[in-house]
């Protein structure tokens, strides 16, 4: 399984994204990362950001996921105001595992 992931806004306006194979990741962390696609029904979500402004959140996160598994992949962009709660976990993580990329780089 293959994860593209950025995250731009936020108040400074700052970009983070990873590419994540999880072919090569180890044991656990593959278990961990690929049962957060699963279980965030990730390959049925639809996009649900707006290009439209929302007034009083100028600040909000911005995000767009693309994840490959086997010939099958799915987009979608979000946003920190729109985003679907089961979708929540698995953004946490790859935030995570971006600002930890991005330190170590």
């Amino acid at each position: 399984m293959i994860l593209d992931f950025e995250r731009k806004g936020g108040l400074a306006g700052f970009r983070i994204s990873i590419t994540i194979d999880t072919t090569h990741l180890p044991n656990q962390e593959r278990i961990e990362i690929e049962s957060l696609v699963n279980k965030s029904n990730f390959f049925i979500l639809q996009s649900n950001s707006s290009n439209q402004s929302i007034k009083h959140a100028a600040d909000y996160y911005k995000y767009k996921i693309s994840i490959k598994k086997d010939e099958t992949e799915h987009v979608i962009e979000t946003t920190d105001l729109t985003m679907d709660d089961g979708i929540r976990p698995l953004v946490n993580r790859l935030v995570k595992e971006a600002i930890k990329a991005k330190k170590s780089g």
